[in-house]
């Protein structure tokens, strides 16, 4: 086993936001069955402040955790964007 391999199995975190616990029940279970993340927790009720098209908005979120592989970072941000609701969906991974 190298260091490369050691490095891409290396557990992290990916953060998202839904508009609400349907779609983030959605999206998580879609992102499990396709082995793209081992497990998600979904935290409703968080209140997110953001500039959107000339403005400040507020609005109540559901904060997804997602838990993966770097190795599987890229093809879950791709698949990520294309079932997301939001046409910039907040992805975050540390």
């Amino acid at each position: 086993m190298n260091a490369t391999h050691l490095k891409d199995e290396e557990p992290i975190l990916v953060f998202s936001t839904a508009p609400n616990m349907e779609s983030a029940k959605e999206m998580a279970k879609l992102l499990v069955v396709e082995r793209l993340i081992a497990c998600a927790n979904l935290i409703p009720g968080i209140n997110s402040y953001y500039w959107w098209q000339e403005e400040v908005r507020a609005e109540e979120e559901v904060l997804m955790i997602m838990k993966t592989s770097r190795a599987k970072f890229k093809d879950l941000e791709l698949r990520l964007k294309e079932i997301h609701p939001y046409d910039i969906p907040e992805i975050l991974a540390c």
